[in-house]
């Protein structure tokens, strides 16, 4: 009889089993090499990581049936874990590295449920014209960048549940027609980053950039920057989307390994 401290290989053994092996490899796991790794039958395997992707906690990997990694409702699961100050203490110094390189105002934003909440911010020495976004202000789902960055990355039903509330008509450039927005979002996820022109304020511009966290195509986050439209008329958008890219990166590299430092 086996030791009664061990623990029993119980159904729900075996899946947390399996849950932590596909988390642990970027890349994802093939069926295979999960019956190998927790030396399983293969069939078992097979079983157990279809229950899994019934309730997507996992989900195949591109068009492959095959390879698995992490789903969306883990990869919520696993983001809703970080306290807010957490988040903050994770992001300070790459917006540090922003404003330094940018010059001009940059924030970081967090998905939760289907709101979009500013986490952090920094702001440049010049008294020009600039946003505030202070940590817990909410951004509009259809107009501001850093929450179009995010929602552009999202199911059906939660960018449904987002945009049910009547959406603010703020300027004559805002677009309040759901197929207008849902377009707006299809070109984000063709380009890799959102704009924001003088939909919120007259005369302000901003940019943003997702933040892909677990090795997956789950956003639950964007790193973006705002300034006046006449100040960055002449800046190279490349330049622009590059730093925000890159400070993107360094948030789920962060993200991913679960600290501050």
């Amino acid at each position: 009889m086996n030791n009664s401290s061990e623990k029993r290989d119980t159904l729900l053994e075996r899946q947390v089993k399996i849950l932590e092996a596909i988390s642990s490899a970027a890349d994802g796991l093939y069926l295979n090499e999960i019956s190998d790794l927790l030396s399983l039958p293969r069939p078992t395997v097979y079983r157990l990581v279809n229950m899994l992707v019934d309730v997507e906690l996992v989900v195949p990997r591109g068009s492959s049936r095959k390879a698995f990694i992490i789903g969306p409702r883990l990869g919520r699961l696993l983001q809703m874990n970080f306290a807010e100050n957490t988040l903050s203490r994770m992001v300070s110094p790459i917006l540090d590295e922003l404003v330094d390189k940018l010059n001009e105002t940059s924030y970081a934003c967090r998905l939760v449920g289907a709101k979009v909440y500013a986490i952090n911010w920094r702001v440049p020495v010049h008294g020009d014209r600039r946003g505030h976004y202070y940590p817990g202000h909410r951004m509009a789902p259809h107009a501001a960048a850093s929450a179009k960055a995010i929602f552009a990355f999202q199911e059906a039903s939660l960018i449904e549940e987002a945009l049910s509330d009547e959406l603010e008509k703020f300027t004559e450039f805002t677009k309040i027609e759901i197929a207008e927005i849902l377009n707006d979002y299809a070109e984000i996820r063709a380009k890799g980053y959102s704009v924001c022109d003088e939909e919120l304020n007259r005369g302000m511009l901003a940019y943003a950039c997702p933040v892909f966290t677990n090795g997956t195509k789950e956003v639950f986050y964007s790193v973006a920057m705002t300034a006046s439209s006449n100040r960055l008329v002449n800046n190279s958008v490349d330049d622009i989307v590059g730093h925000l890219s890159e400070a993107a990166n360094k948030f789920a590299r962060r993200l991913n390994l679960g600290n501050s430092r």
